[in-house]
């Protein structure tokens, strides 16, 4: 397996209101596989002949897989007059892909997307913070999709405030759900054909090809229509936020079989709807000491679609969350992290996935060397060993421990 990525950004302040940034971004990883050896026996026998069937196609090969992903992004930020605030840009990206066994094909696919947004921010009075923006999305695969957002502050009374968010988003197919085309092809190997001929089993050594995926190309992009009501209430040192959203997504990609074939393809037949309450509390206890207090509640239900109710137990319907943090000097700084989430099924092939907790650990030391600054930090996660499960069954998760260093020049 080799892998690499990197990112490069370009920074540029024109004056006080005024900044235009450059981001890009290469990633490439390739897989090399060969399975025959692993799926051939060759000691099975029939009467003392040899029999076994060859390695179908396209796995009798070495394979290789490899993903790349290209990405360049272009903002620029500015006052136009002392009330607005406006932030624009556009962006390209390239993804390839290539791999036999999933695209039947020796030829990468490649998707490309191309983008351009913009953001206004509008202060008509010293109460009022207005936002409107948008992106324009054009890609290879689903077309044309406009993403609009509108949002809305109002500051009522010194340290409330009361926000209205409306916003539309989309999710283009993966390469795999909008390509894919996975074919199995296999014959007798000589040996074995002989023997099953000799006994009369079979008159010829070929078999037909057999699909276990294929995509349909019409598919849309998934959308998500959100609203969001909130409450901000600024406290010394610290600060509530209360939350409540209302998702409706329509267009979600579903897995079919299709009547009397052998295999799996994606539609655009699910729609779900998302209503959740979150509260956040972050908190400083003293000069050095800080909580920071989460939990949320949701409820999910599926309509117009034959997987409705799987829906429903997609997400925890509760979770909450609390980081103790503190600054033992300049230098050294720790923190105690607590996680609860409920039940839920992984969508897809997963498992149910029971209740559990988890409690992390981290201690970590900065440094400053002239113009070199960094971070060493020791992490401990599940400190109490405390094995849970995520995805599947058989995976469950014990304590783990790990350094991490960041450095900055």
């Amino acid at each position: 397996m080799n892998s690499y990525y990197g990112s490069l950004r370009w920074q540029r302040t024109l004056s006080a209101d005024e900044q235009l940034s450059l981001k890009a971004y290469a990633s490439r990883d390739e897989q090399n596989l060969d399975l025959s050896a692993l799926l051939r026996d060759p000691k099975v026998t029939i009467a003392g002949l040899p029999f076994y069937l060859e390695v179908p196609y396209p796995l009798n090969s070495p394979q290789r897989l490899v993903a790349e992903r290209y990405d360049v992004e272009l903002q620029h930020a500015f006052a136009p007059t002392s009330s607005t605030r406006l932030v624009w840009g556009g962006g390209a990206r390239l993804d390839r892909f290539s791999s036999t066994y999933y695209l039947n094909s020796t030829e990468p696919v490649e998707f490309r997307q191309q983008n351009l947004f913009a953001n206004l921010e509008w202060r008509p009075t010293a109460k009022w913070v207005l936002n409107a923006g948008g992106m324009l999305e054009r890609n290879s695969f689903t077309g044309t999709y406009w993403s609009p957002r509108v949002a809305a502050n109002y500051h009522w009374q010194p340290g409330h405030t009361l926000r209205l968010i409306a916003s539309r988003a989309t999710h283009t197919p993966t390469i795999f759900e909008a390509k894919s085309d996975i074919r199995l092809s296999t014959s007798w190997t000589p040996a074995s054909c002989a023997t099953l001929k000799a006994f009369g089993l079979i008159t010829s050594c070929a078999f037909p090809s057999v699909r276990s995926a294929y995509h349909q190309d019409d598919l849309r992009s998934e959308t998500i229509d959100s609203r969001e009501l909130g409450y901000l209430w600024e406290l010394p040192g610290g600060h509530l936020d209360f939350k409540y959203s209302y998702d409706r997504l329509g267009d979600l990609l579903e897995t079919y079989r299709p009547a009397g074939k052998s295999w799996q393809e994606y539609r655009n037949e699910g729609n779900a709807q998302i209503r959740a309450v979150e509260m956040q509390w972050q908190q400083r206890v003293a000069s050095n000491t800080r909580i920071h207090l989460a939990l949320a509640a949701s409820r999910i239900s599926g309509f117009n679609s034959e997987r409705s109710g799987a829906y429903a137990e997609s997400a925890a319907s509760h979770s909450r969350s609390m980081l103790l943090a503190h600054d033992f000097d300049h230098r050294w700084t720790g923190s105690l992290a607590y996680y609860a989430v409920g039940r839920l099924t992984v969508q897809g092939d997963g498992d149910l996935q029971t209740p559990y907790e988890r409690v992390d650990a981290r201690l970590a030391y900065r440094f400053r060397d002239g113009a070199y600054q960094g971070e060493v930090a020791f992490i401990v996660q599940n400190l109490f060993d405390k094995p849970y499960q995520e995805v599947y069954y058989e995976n469950l998760i014990g304590r783990r421990s790990y350094v991490n260093l960041r450095l900055e020049f």
